[in-house]
C-alpha cells in the first residue's frame, strides 16, 4: 500500500514537472503578441510588443499657466547665473541618507515624484530652490505629490516654495518669495 501511495506521488509530481517544462519551452518559443520575427520585450510577466507601442507625444508640455510661471521665473532668476528646469524628478535632485531605513521606499517615493519647477546655477547644476504649484484643479494625487516633495526638500535642507496657478503672482511678489527663500533675484 505504501509502494503505491509512493508511486502515485511520483507520477504526480513527474506530470507538474513535465508541465512546467512545456510551459517554459513553449514560452521561449512562441514570439508573444508581436509578429513572428518582431522583437518583444518582457517586462513583469506582460508582454510589451516593441513593434506596436500604444504611445503618442503629447500636445503640450506645460499647460498655459505653467508656461507663464516658467516664463516668470526665468525673468526673475539671475541671468548665465541660474536656470530653470520644469518637471524635475525628485530622485535626479535629492538622495536617500545613509542611515535611511526602508531605503528602497523612500526611493521609490523619490523616483515616482517630481517638483514642479527646479531653479539650479547654470555652472554646475546645483540645485538653489524647489518650486512647487498648487491649483483648486489639482486631484488628491497631485496634492500629495506637492506635500511630499516640499516635505522633501526640507529634509534635504533644499530652499522652497508653493506658487497657485489660479492666481500667479506679479513679478514684484515673486521676486520677494524667491528672496524670501534665498535665491538671489535678476532685477
Amino acid at each position: 500500500m505504501l509502494q503505491l501511495i509512493i508511486f502515485a506521488l511520483v507520477v504526480l509530481i513527474l506530470y507538474f514537472v513535465s508541465d512546467i517544462v512545456k510551459k517554459l519551452f513553449s514560452a521561449k518559443n512562441s514570439a508573444g503578441p508581436g509578429k513572428k520575427g518582431e522583437e518583444v520585450l518582457d517586462i513583469s510577466n506582460a508582454w510589451i510588443d516593441l513593434g506596436n507601442l500604444p504611445y503618442q507625444s503629447r500636445k503640450r508640455f506645460l499647460n498655459d499657466s505653467e508656461k507663464n510661471l516658467l516664463t516668470l521665473l526665468q525673468e526673475l532668476v539671475t541671468p548665465q547665473a541660474q536656470v530653470v528646469f520644469p518637471k524635475v524628478r525628485l530622485a535626479e535632485i535629492i538622495e536617500l541618507t545613509g542611515e535611511a531605513s526602508h531605503r528602497s521606499e523612500y526611493l521609490r517615493r523619490l523616483r515616482e515624484r517630481y517638483c514642479d519647477f527646479l531653479i539650479c546655477q547654470s555652472i554646475n547644476e546645483t540645485p538653489l530652490m524647489l518650486v512647487m504649484t498648487e491649483s483648486r484643479a489639482d486631484d488628491e494625487s497631485h496634492r500629495q505629490n506637492r506635500d511630499f516633495a516640499l516635505r522633501a526638500a526640507a529634509a534635504a535642507g533644499l530652499p522652497h516654495i508653493s506658487i497657485s496657478l489660479d492666481r500667479l503672482p506679479d513679478r514684484a511678489t515673486l521676486k520677494h518669495s524667491l528672496l524670501q527663500a534665498g535665491l538671489p533675484a535678476n532685477h
